[in-house]
């Protein structure tokens, strides 16, 4: 059995309360998350082009190289028409997760 009290307020209490009921609604929703109805960004490469990318890192480096960098490689994309631009940070996170 429930117990049932009532209580008296003022007005700057019954607004106060509302505020608070206001605040732990977003409370719950800031626990729970909103979910995006779309990414924040779309993606730059679709999975041919980051297949592509990753090929031509396993492949040999440029002559006079010893090991891709990403900016010799984020040339080298762009030399190939995979793509028409590219940053080198671009290439790190398409490398990074096959890694």
């Amino acid at each position: 059995m429930q117990k049932k009290y009532t209580i008296c307020l003022s007005e700057e209490e019954r607004n106060h309360l509302n505020d608070v009921i206001k605040k732990l609604k977003g409370f719950e929703q800031t626990l729970d998350g909103k979910k995006r109805e779309h990414p924040p960004r779309s993606k730059l490469l679709n999975g041919e082009q980051e297949a592509k990318i990753i090929a031509t890192r396993l492949g040999k480096p440029p002559p006079g190289y010893a090991n891709w960098t990403l900016r010799l490689l984020a040339q080298r994309v762009v030399e190939l028409e995979i793509t028409d631009a590219i940053s080198y940070e671009t290439v790190r996170q398409t490398l990074k997760k096959t890694a």
